[in-house]
């Protein structure tokens, strides 16, 4: 299994921007530390920590700071409770991966693995993440 850990999407010939679609998620705020198993692998989670719930019976933890930076509550709810979501519109690079592979989540110090197909997204300089391939077009659309 390849590890992309650390590795940089742009220089792949096949990478693309895609703008992250404002799907509407579900979320609760953890109230202690836990482990989520998300469909990549077993990811760490703190108190506080937004713990989100996709459509298609995906689910992953978000660290409360980045989670505001990245999703606004769908009125009339007031930010910081549990409820709906919605995923701000966001440019990311991603590149579709024909192969098994992991890659190291930096923002929950996490080992995440994808199948062939799945694709590696970058989420900014440095933290990756994956995204199965049968999900990805509801989530993003490629530029």
């Amino acid at each position: 299994m390849n590890d992309y850990t650390g590795c940089d999407i742009h220089v792949y010939p096949n990478a693309k921007e895609a703008m992250a679609k404002p799907v509407v998620v579900r979320v609760c705020f953890a109230s202690g530390a836990g482990i989520l198993q998300t469909l990549e692998g077993p990811v760490p989670y703190e108190s506080g920590d937004a713990l989100v719930k996709g459509n298609a019976g995906d689910q992953w933890p978000v660290s409360r700071g980045r989670f505001f930076q990245t999703y606004v509550p769908q009125s009339p709810l007031e930010a910081g409770c549990d409820g709906e979501y919605i995923k701000r519109p966001a440019r990311v690079w991603v590149v579709q991966i024909h192969e098994a592979f992991c890659v190291e989540s930096k923002e929950k110090n996490a080992m995440l693995s994808g199948a062939p197909g799945d694709w590696l997204v970058r989420y900014e300089q440095g933290d990756c993440g994956i995204v199965r391939e049968a999900i990805f077009p509801s989530l993003y659309e490629l530029l």
